[in-house]
Formats: structure tokens, C-alpha cells, sequence
């Protein structure tokens, strides 16, 4: 039942999106753009394992530092121009809600707005349509190259060296259990959160719109109670935000130190025997760094 609940909110979500009309060419643009900087991203520990295992003052030829050096450009202009496109798009989608819902809002009937506080409306139409506006701009192309940079990422440590690849995999189930686990906490101190948000500005709406009132009948310290319950449960949902953030970093970072260190010393092992080169070595460091990383972007976008 929960998930079919699920499946309905994300058809609910991906229809209201539609009804926005954003431009399909700067979408389409965009998450090319994305996913090409990803697989260039995915070329530079190759390149900088042949690099190394071939080096020699000879090999530093100007046609391979030229190729490297565009290489690097292409993708910081296509990731500047990704970025761009994506801000254009989530911005647009939430002038399209906003406007959905202000022509809504003025044609609904009186009965709703005696059952409803306006600034609890005030926080959905302000508030909560910036969390779709992140979602898109921030969190959608992270989730599709994130998942692009693992596969990837993976596919090739299998192939570089499949015994060292396997000590990797034991520890990234740990991270990604971390990551879930605390990913799932988090969403629900953001829902909360959001919630409280709208009943605070429902209060500050109503107190201050009716100022002249609240004055004559001399009831600042009511309303200053009020507004405080308010203040304080929006700083309790954040030291609660501030708990999970306290131990979802320094855990991956345990996690990754540990198999950082176990896998120099295996694949310093594997070097000084002759079984590796130093530059597969190298190379799969960062190619760790490119499934661990994104591990973190994957947990945003899930909450």
C-alpha cells in the first residue's frame, strides 16, 4: 500500500511538472551536457594511470597536454552552461506552480480560507515550491550523473584489478546502509520541518496583519508565546537536521579512510610484487573517490 502510495505521488509530482511546461530542449541539453562532463570525468584517472605507468620526459608530448588541458575546459564550460540550464528550468517550473496556484487561490471559496490559516497557504506557495525549485536545479542531474559516475566507475575498477575491486565492495554496502538509514531520518525532519515553517508563518502573518488589534487588547505576551513556540520548534527540527549531518559525515569518512588505507596497503602490496603498476594504483583511488562521493549526492536526492 506504501508504495503504491509512492508510485502516485511521483506521477502527481511529474504531471504538475508537465503542466508547468518546461523547455524539453533545456532539459534534454542540460542532462546531456551533465552526463557527458560525467563520462569525460571518468577518462581522467585512465589518462592519468598512462600517464604515470608510461612516464618519461618524451612522453609529456604537446598534442597529449593539449588534448588534456581541452578536455578539462570542455567539461568546466559544459558543466557551467548544465548548470545554468538546469537554474533556468527550475526556476521556470516554479513560476509555472506559483502561478498555478495564486490563480487557485483567488477563485477558491470563502469556507476554505475559515478552515485554513492564509500564512500556512503564504509558506506552501513560498516555501515549499523552492523545495521543488532544489530538486530539480540541484538534486536531479546529481542523481543521474551520480548514477552514471558509480556504474561507470565500477565497470572499470573490475577490469583494472577485480581482487582489489571486491575488498572496495565490502565497505561501500556499509556506506550506502549509513547514507540510507540517516537519508531516511532526514526526511522526516524535513517534512516536519517544512510543516512547522507553515504554521510560524501562519502565525506572523496573522499576528502582524492584525498588529492594531493585538495592541488594544493588550496581548503582546500571548502572541510573544506563540511566535516562540514557533521559533523554538523550528531550532529543534534544526539541531535535529544539525545530529544527522554530525554523524552522517564523520561515519563516511571513517568508512572511507579505512578503505583507503586498506586498499594502499594491498595495492602497495600488489606494486612492490609487480603484480600492479603504480599508475592502475593511483587510478583507482580516484575512481574510489568517484563512487564514494556521489554515494552522498544519490541520499540528498532520495530525501
Amino acid at each position: 500500500m506504501t508504495e503504491v502510495k509512492k508510485e502516485k505521488g511521483w506521477r502527481q509530482f511529474v504531471r504538475l511538472v508537465q503542466h508547468t511546461k518546461p523547455s524539453k530542449w533545456f532539459m534534454g541539453i542540460a542532462l546531456l551536457l551533465s552526463v557527458s562532463t560525467t563520462l569525460v570525468g571518468l577518462m581522467v584517472p585512465l589518462f592519468t594511470k598512462n600517464l604515470i605507468n608510461d612516464f618519461t620526459i618524451s612522453s609529456l608530448s604537446t598534442g597529449r597536454i593539449i588534448l588534456l588541458v581541452s578536455a578539462l575546459l570542455i567539461q568546466a564550460v559544459a558543466s557551467g552552461i548544465s548548470i545554468y540550464l538546469l537554474n533556468h528550468i527550475g526556476q521556470s517550473v516554479v513560476a509555472g506552480i506559483r502561478d498555478r496556484l495564486w490563480k487557485k487561490l483567488l477563485v477558491l471559496p470563502i469556507p476554505f480560507y475559515d478552515e485554513n490559516q492564509t500564512g500556512e497557504t503564504v509558506s506552501r506557495m513560498t516555501n515549499d515550491t523552492a523545495v521543488v525549485r532544489g530538486l530539480i536545479t540541484d538534486h536531479l542531474a546529481n542523481f543521474l550523473s551520480g548514477t552514471i559516475s558509480i556504474i561507470g566507475s565500477v565497470v572499470v575498477l573490475l577490469l583494472l584489478d577485480w581482487k582489489m575491486a571486491l575488498l572496495m565492495f565490502i565497505a561501500l554496502p556499509l556506506a550506502a546502509v549509513i547514507l540510507m538509514t540517516l537519508g531516511k531520518r532526514m526526511h522526516q525532519v524535513s517534512k516536519g520541518m517544512q510543516t512547522e515553517t507553515a504554521r510560524f508563518t501562519s502565525v506572523l502573518q496573522q499576528v502582524l496583519s492584525e498588529i492594531r488589534l493585538v495592541k488594544a487588547s493588550n496581548a503582546e505576551a500571548i502572541e510573544y508565546k506563540n511566535g516562540k513556540n514557533g521559533i523554538t520548534q523550528l531550532f529543534q527540527y534544526g539541531l535535529k537536521e544539525a545530529k544527522i549531518q554530525a554523524l552522517i559525515t564523520p561515519l563516511i569518512g571513517l568508512v572511507i579512510m579505512v578503505l583507503l588505507v586498506v586498499i594502499l596497503g594491498y595495492g602497495g602490496m600488489r606494486v612492490s610484487s609487480g603484480v600492479l603498476k603504480a599508475g592502475d594504483l593511483v587510478a583507482f583511488i580516484m575512481y574510489l573517490f568517484q563512487i564514494v562521493m556521489p554515494m552522498g549526492q544519490l541520499a540528498a536526492f532520495f530525501t
